[in-house]
């Protein structure tokens, strides 16, 4: 998705908590433009989420990099800098775009939807996989302790309480994405 259409504006919906007069929290719901790499590396720091495979991470950050520098990232300027693992997966990621491309459908009356008018939803996409993922990792590591007979009753209840509610958080975010 960086690689791909990382210097594109779309217009995200955000929410936020706003504090009344009276103390009480009520959810705003706002409309936001940005970039889709800004949009990305903004929900990824805001959930303290890293890549665990070396090489990805290391291509996450050269491609945030390039786009906080120049704004911009062209691929083929960008793939040269890069040792020859990065540069297959880069290149493999850019080929694969590139192998389906539809001919001339319009002639028979099928009008095919373009890949880049659903950009901003595999962005919300990837982002909500990305949660879900560390939030599945997250539950298991508690469940472990729960199964570990060594461990105290009072720490036992403390896992329970935060599984559930990480399990309310991934509810929650399936109503809101």
């Amino acid at each position: 998705v960086l690689l791909l259409y990382g210097e594109k504006e779309e217009t995200f919906i955000g929410y936020y908590d706003v504090e009344k007069d009276n103390g009480e929290i009520e959810v705003k719901k706002e409309k936001v433009e940005f970039k889709i790499h800004e949009k990305i590396f903004l929900e990824l720091q805001e959930d303290e989420i890293k890549f665990t495979d070396p090489v990805f991470r290391s291509l996450y950050e050269k491609i945030i990099n390039e786009y906080n520098q120049k704004e911009k990232l062209d691929p083929k300027v960008f793939i040269q800098g890069l040792p020859p693992e990065e540069t297959a997966i880069v290149s493999d990621i850019l080929m694969e775009d590139e192998r389906y491309e539809l001919h001339d459908w319009e002639r028979a009356e099928i009008y095919v939807k373009d890949k880049e008018s659903g950009i901003k939803q595999l962005v919300e996409e990837t982002i909500l996989s990305l949660r879900a993922n560390l939030l599945d990792k997250k539950i298991a590591e508690m469940a472990e302790i729960l199964q570990d007979t060594n461990t105290e009753a009072e720490v036992k209840q403390q896992q329970m309480m935060a599984i559930t509610d990480y399990l309310k958080l991934c509810w929650l975010k399936t109503l809101i994405g």
